[in-house]
């Protein structure tokens, strides 16, 4: 005679490493975010003597007040011409922070939001998760395909006066972006079977 027995749940304690790792991550990026908007003021209160871009076979270098800044010629599409140190490291910072500090910082948020949601539902397959992921793809496409351009286009526009760029695209942020929106996809198919078996029952 067979018995019946209650099957537990899988432990959860991987979501639970995970939303630690997430949480040391988003502030880790907050105080980065932070740091960006301290050397922003700090640029823009500096007079323009103050501040030296030097550079050597492959980058611009300059310092902040939080670190040093070491920029590849190719990242900005800028090679030569630049004479306003005060100017290019204001223009740097801000375009960074706008389109590479500031996206990377509601990925972020939005998995720690996610293990949140997986932690306290009983099974994975919700609107709240499906949301989760599908913010978190579309915002990694957005940057592969737009953030390293609108950096070289306004850090040439503001200190060349020229519209130019060089290899604008990010294929890696683009191709997680869209595995990560099929992911998001199969959440959602999975989201609509839990409720049509939710209904059953």
């Amino acid at each position: 005679m067979s018995e019946n027995k209650t099957i537990s749940p899988p432990p959860l304690w991987h979501l639970s490493l995970a939303r630690v790792l997430f949480c040391f991550l988003f502030i880790f990026f907050v105080y980065r975010t932070l740091a960006s908007v301290v050397n922003i003021i700090y640029f823009a209160s500096q007079p323009a003597s103050a501040i030296q871009v030097s550079a050597n076979e492959s980058r611009y270098i300059f310092p902040g007040l939080f670190g040093y800044y070491r920029i590849p010629f190719d990242y900005l599409a800028v090679y030569d011409g630049i004479t306003n140190g005060k100017l290019f490291a204001l223009s740097i910072t801000i375009a960074g922070f706008l389109f590479k500090d500031i996206p990377l910082l509601v990925i972020i948020n939005l998995g720690r939001i996610l293990f949140k949601n997986l932690k306290g539902s009983y099974t994975p397959f919700t609107a709240g998760t499906t949301s989760c992921i599908k913010k978190i793809g579309i915002i990694m496409i957005c940057m592969g395909s737009l953030s390293k351009l609108l950096i070289q286009v306004s850090v040439n526009v503001v200190n060349l006066h020229r519209f130019n760029c060089v290899n604008p695209y990010e294929p890696s942020w683009i191709l997680a972006g869209i595995f990560t929106f099929l992911l998001a996809d199969i959440f959602a198919r999975g989201c609509y079977l839990q409720q049509e078996s939710d209904e059953t029952l």
